[in-house]
């Protein structure tokens, strides 16, 4: 196949995830579309409702290694209409041959499976008393969990390019499966729509309670049991101090008795709409995110472009955003101590220091548009087209 550099590109993404923007893996690829059709390129979002159709889910749902096989069968009868096949991690574990495509196969990481599976290892010792599911079930748990990881081994393998979010990433594929230069960096990102929303976020009145604000599912993963102590330190030191917890899809009375706060000092809210998140942040003074690992953390990013400084672990994902901004917003991750101190030093922070830090916050957050993160990913596309045309114009004629 060849393709010229000028041609719009056919792309066809693939996730098993439905094709919802509050989910932070799927508006991956939603807002990728988005720029490459501004660019004239044709896209197609073939996600988990289209490609599983009506099947039943059975007792345990359907794993994320059984959506391979319907996922395969599917992109087998379209990929052969389309330039590249850009598919999350684990989706397509078969050669392209198999696929019947010919294009640029691409496999995307929005937060790499290893390395989360690393941390629920380590946190099934760690927290032993959070374990959830039938004691049954886990044997089958365990299993799909290998089954998947060797899902995503093979179409990290087998692409022609791997996209990662982050240098953790890139570092880590490239010393267990020596990726080399087909693995390239691009960050998730933020869309101008909501860049612009964030601007209107309204500052924190000086009569108001010193607000902190999360944005994430409640788990262990995202720090959940580190919270009442983060908490405990933080209104210590600060009495008056209340705290958001957006989107942590559990229920209010859940986290207030963890917290073992009044009601008054929280605001839990389980879900939102994408446009609503500039309101619930208006009157934040800082951001918080005690999470173990992270693609990236969109949250994070949505509080940076509205001035909000955010405390984080010193993980992948917040590096590469909060780590731009003053790497004394990072924290040794699990100290819980140097976190609260932290937190509570932008919540008394002076005025013009406040505000200068708020402002760095917004001019990093800009550096991660999806416009500019969309351009790169076409850039991408491009470049390893042409690599492999060159090597089939070199190849010697059987």
């Amino acid at each position: 196949m060849t393709v010229e550099d000028e041609r719009p590109l056919r792309v066809l993404m693939v996730m098993h995830l439905p094709a919802l923007m509050e989910l932070g893996g799927a508006r991956v690829q939603l807002e990728l579309a988005e720029i490459l059709r501004a660019h004239g390129c044709e896209v197609r979002v073939l996600d988990r409702r289209e490609i599983l159709g009506d099947r039943r889910p059975g007792l345990l749902g359907i794993s994320l290694a059984a959506f391979a096989a319907p996922a395969v069968r599917r992109v087998r009868t379209l990929a052969c209409d389309y330039d590249v096949v850009d598919a999350h991690q684990g989706n397509l574990p078969v050669t392209k041959r198999q696929l019947g495509f010919e294009g640029l196969m691409v496999t995307r990481s929005v937060g790499l499976a290893p390395l989360y599976a690393d941390f629920e290892r380590e946190a099934r010792r760690r927290w032993p008393q959070v374990r959830t599911g039938h004691l049954v079930a886990r044997p089958i748990h365990r299993w799909r969990e290998r089954r998947f990881l060797h899902h995503v081994t093979r179409t990290l393998e087998l692409c022609d390019l791997a996209i990662v979010p982050n240098q953790d990433e890139r570092e880590y594929v490239d010393a267990h499966l020596s990726m080399g230069e087909k693995t390239v960096v691009r960050p998730l990102g933020i869309s101008q729509r909501q860049l612009e929303q964030m601007r209107g976020v309204l500052p924190a009145d000086a009569d108001e309670p010193p607000r902190v604000a999360f944005i994430g599912f409640w788990a262990p993963r995202k720090g959940s049991q580190d919270w009442p102590e983060i908490v405990a330190r933080v209104r210590e030191a600060v009495p008056r101090a209340a705290f958001s917890f957006l989107g942590t899809g559990s229920g209010g009375e859940e986290i207030v008795e963890a917290l073992g706060v009044g009601r008054d000092a929280v605001r839990v809210v389980p879900s939102y709409q994408t446009e609503e998140l500039a309101h619930l942040l208006d009157g934040v003074r800082a951001g918080a995110l005690p999470s173990y690992i992270e693609g990236l953390g969109i949250g994070v990013l949505e509080k940076l472009a509205a001035g909000i400084p955010s405390i984080c672990y010193d993980v992948p994902g917040p590096r590469e955003t909060v780590g731009r901004v003053d790497r004394r917003l990072l924290v040794p991750a699990g100290d819980v101590e140097a976190f609260a101190a932290r937190l509570v030093e932008i919540l008394t922070l002076q005025e013009d220091a406040y505000r200068a830090l708020s402002q760095r916050c917004r001019e990093v957050a800009g550096q991660f548009s999806w416009r500019l993160i969309g351009e790169a990913t076409l850039s991408d596309y491009r470049a390893s087209l042409a690599k492999m045309n060159n090597r089939s114009a070199g190849a010697p004629a059987l």
